[in-house]
């Protein structure tokens, strides 16, 4: 403890201590070395015992620090303070000194005074083999906080601490606690830029640092595994040494329009596409952002670069665009194709409307007259292969005239328009009756339906769909024919169902085949080539036609107008 021979001395030698003393615990920003530093200045300068205890953020108090010449008795303080710990409640000692950020001088500890105080027979034992005699508690605040308190108590050398000595015992604390709130404030700091750090080091895409004078102060892992190198230290301009700029997306390179320089100007840059020949010689493409990064009162302190490598994706669009322009060629070649074989099919037609239909004229004409003007020169033989002759002729007709609407259906140019489908339906009615007077038919017509489509296309399909029920209804004694819609998916299904005949579903792949028909041309006439005009008209509404029935109990085609998720039949 100081030995001092007068006042003047006394505030002499105190200065210098103090001088002494905030050097070193200036000296470092470590919290609990400048805890243990300020433990250690004070014995046996000032003290013969020190202890410092500081106040946690969950008002917990808790002793981070005690010094005294003698490692033994440090051990033995420490073991006392673990039998009675201060708590923030107390009404006395280090507790109501934090409490109340006013410093507590006991001039003199009488024995009374440990009597008093403690209550353990061992406790008070080991106080009295320590000899305390005197002892003051001092707060130690900073920023108009308090954050914890330091004791300094006289033992061996029997000194009684006086007013003078709380003075001084103030002004070291008052020092001392600028020093350990610096370390505090040092130690979050660095537990939040720890953190910080932490999870830059986790995000997939590269992050480069840069301070206001271009120098790279971070790069996480990303960056450093794109780089191949630590650049931490190296300037902008230098890290062009491990990765070249080659040309930015909107044009060539320029080095001021780097994300990093355009920050430091203000700039916020958003996605910004570069080129870059890596160390290895292969080009690299990377997308990057860019930020100034200033203070609360306006100052840059520099900027954050993100970006990743997107080169894959890069690859992946340059083949897509490669592959899209060889679609679009073979979509022309495929067009020129098509364009060809609508005309070959546009001359095909025309030789069947003309060239073929000549000679069957001539055929069934030549066979009538022999009918009509030698018919009694032949017996019935004759006159019956006359007459299939005939037949056959006037049927290679109706091929003919059927080949010749599927061919038209599927080549003409569509207009779309409001279509009124129970208007074609029931004129397709009256023009069946008119034809068949004699035949007792119900229809069943729902009202309204509607749909937009090509009109005449639509027509063809109708008078297929309800020209089959009408033929296939015929051996029905109460032959009825419905036409109506309903939905599916929000998407209109129009039905046309019959009592006819029906027809067995084992064979329905065969139904929109050209020339497949399920029943005996004895039985039912046709040509087989009317449900495959419909299919055709149906899909190139973009819709798609089904039919569900079961011999000797009708059918039901079902047919939709546009695209449905299923696929199409």
């Amino acid at each position: 403890m100081m030995a001092v021979t007068s006042n003047h001395q006394r505030r002499e030698t105190w200065r210098q201590f103090l001088i002494d003393a905030v050097a070193l615990l200036s000296s470092s920003l470590d919290y609990d070395a400048t805890l243990i530093t300020l433990a250690n200045l004070t014995v046996p300068e000032i003290a013969d015992w020190c202890s410092i205890a500081m106040r946690h953020d969950d008002g917990s108090i808790h002793t981070l620090a005690v010094a005294h010449v003698d490692p033994a008795k440090v051990a033995l303080a420490h073991d006392l303070q673990k039998r009675i710990p201060a708590a923030s409640d107390d009404v006395r000692g280090v507790a109501q000194v934090i409490r109340s950020g006013t410093p507590d001088l006991t001039h003199e500890i009488t024995d009374s005074m440990l009597v008093e105080a403690i209550s353990d027979p061992e406790v008070l034992a080991t106080m009295r083999q320590l000899g305390f005699c005197s002892a003051m508690i001092v707060p130690l605040k900073a920023r108009g906080q308090t954050l914890g308190a330091i004791t300094l108590v006289s033992a061996e050398s029997a000194h009684l601490f006086d007013e003078d000595d709380l003075s001084l015992a103030q002004d070291l604390a008052s020092r001392a606690a600028l020093a350990i709130d610096n370390a505090r404030l040092y130690q979050q700091a660095q537990k939040v830029a720890a953190e910080h750090t932490a999870v830059m080091e986790r995000i997939a895409d590269a992050l480069v640092l840069v301070s206001s004078n271009e120098e790279i102060t971070f790069m996480n892992e990303a960056a450093r595994r794109f780089f191949g190198a630590q650049l931490v230290g190296q300037s902008v301009e230098q890290s062009g040494t491990q990765i070249q700029v080659r040309s930015w997306k909107d044009g060539a390179y320029d080095p001021d329009l780097f994300p990093s320089r355009r920050a430091l100007r203000g700039e916020v840059v958003h996605d910004l596409e570069w080129k870059v020949l890596l160390p290895d010689g292969t080009d690299a493409y990377l997308l990057g952002s860019a930020s100034p990064v200033d203070t609360e009162d306006g100052n840059r302190l520099g900027a954050v670069v993100a970006f990743r490598d997107v080169t894959s994706r890069k690859q992946a669009e340059d083949e897509l665009h490669r592959l899209s322009a060889e679609l679009e060629q073979r979509v022309i070649e495929r067009t020129v194709q098509l364009e060809s074989a609508n005309q070959e099919l546009e001359a095909f037609a025309y030789s069947v409307s003309h060239d073929l239909r000549a000679p069957l004229r001539s055929m069934d004409g030549f066979s009538q007259v022999l009918l009509e003007r030698f018919g009694e020169q032949f017996d019935e033989r004759g006159t019956r292969y006359l007459n299939h002759i005939r037949d056959a002729a006037q049927e290679m007709g109706r091929l003919i005239d059927a080949l010749l609407q599927l061919s038209r259906v599927s080549r003409g140019e569509m207009r779309p328009e409001r279509v009124d489908l129970s208007g074609l339906a029931h004129s397709i009615e009256a023009n069946l009756h008119t034809a068949d007077p004699d035949r007792e038919v119900q229809f069943v017509i729902d009202h309204g339906m509607a749909a937009i489509g090509d009109a005449p296309l639509l027509h063809v399909a109708l008078e297929n769909l309800i020209g089959n029920a009408w033929k296939y209804t015929r051996n029905s004694p109460c032959a009825r024919i419905e036409l109506s819609v309903t939905r599916q998916d929000a998407i209109p299904v129009f039905m046309v169902r019959d009592n006819g005949a029906g027809f067995d579903m084992a064979y329905v792949d065969k139904l929109f085949t050209p020339f497949q028909r399920l029943h005996a041309a004895g039985e039912f006439e046709g040509t087989g080539i009317g449900l495959a005009t419909v299919q055709r008209i149906i899909h190139r509404h973009g819709g798609r036609i089904w039919a569900e029935s079961a011999t000797g109990q009708g059918a039901t085609f079902c047919f939709t107008l546009q695209p449905t998720r299923k696929s199409s039949a």
